[in-house]
């Protein structure tokens, strides 16, 4: 198994502060009678963590793993830094994350082979025992997303991203939006990919910007089809002379 480099942890980090802080898509189960009287307020803290873990460490290609004890380590490792995050967040709230709150909110560990199909069931199980009831649907009839179109474009792009780079670096990547524009024959659409190091940015770019330009390509024939129109996208790779990670911007 791989070693866990600064990068990969960065990356981690900033993946499970992000699950941390997401509130996700809330459903209220509300009673009748508090329908019938228009009483009902959400009297809930915005600010409080959800009494159930935000995400799950799934570790995938266990069967090319060898020994076995490895796995344990990584587990373990990165359930400590979970943990690190978890109690950061608490900290923040004034709250203690104690042994109580640690065996309800610290996440649980798939193992997985994906090829196999040995372990999937485990996190099907998993995602169906943290749906949430609800008495509408979240999508209207006859559409297919609830993203708004600029929404829709980040996530393509982001798609592409993730199949063209690996390890570490698909998540060091930060979307900026330039221009969405509607123009006569269809869209164009200007977005920066903006990295934090000088080897990211090689990496993204690949050898005479060979791995940028399939990330245009693929991203754009399915923008053309997501919007049914023709689509001229332009990404451009920066470097950020920040050191701190910013927000994505949209």
């Amino acid at each position: 198994a791989r070693t866990l480099t600064e990068n990969y942890r960065q990356a981690l980090v900033q993946l499970m502060v992000g699950a941390i802080n997401s509130k996700g898509r809330i459903e209220e189960t509300l009673e009748e009678e508090d329908i019938n009287r228009g009483s009902y307020e959400d009297d809930k803290n915005p600010n409080d963590i959800d009494s159930r873990p935000k995400f799950a460490i799934v570790l995938n290609k266990v069967d090319l793993v060898s020994p076995k004890s490895k796995l344990l380590d990584i587990a373990m490792d990165i359930g400590t830094m979970a943990d690190v995050c978890m109690e950061d967040q608490f900290r923040k709230q004034g709250k203690d994350f104690g042994f109580q709150a640690k065996l309800e909110l610290s996440p649980v560990v798939f193992y997985v082979s994906a090829l196999k199909e040995d372990g999937v069931d485990d996190i099907m199980e998993h995602l169906l025992t943290l749906a949430t009831p609800c008495t509408s649907w979240a999508i209207e009839p006859g559409k297919t997303t609830n993203l708004t179109p600029l929404e829709q474009v980040q996530e393509i792009i982001r798609e592409k991203i993730y199949r063209s780079c690996h390890r570490e670096v698909p998540h060091s990547v930060q979307q900026v939006n330039r221009l969405f524009r509607k123009v006569q024959k269809g869209l164009v659409i200007h977005q920066d990919l903006v990295v934090f190091t000088k080897s990211h940015q090689k990496l993204v770019l690949g050898s005479g910007g060979r791995t940028l330009q399939r990330i245009q390509d693929s991203a754009r024939k399915d923008l053309q089809k997501a919007f049914g129109c023709d689509v001229a996208l332009q990404l451009h790779v920066k470097l950020s002379k920040s050191k701190q990670r910013r927000e994505t911007v949209h």
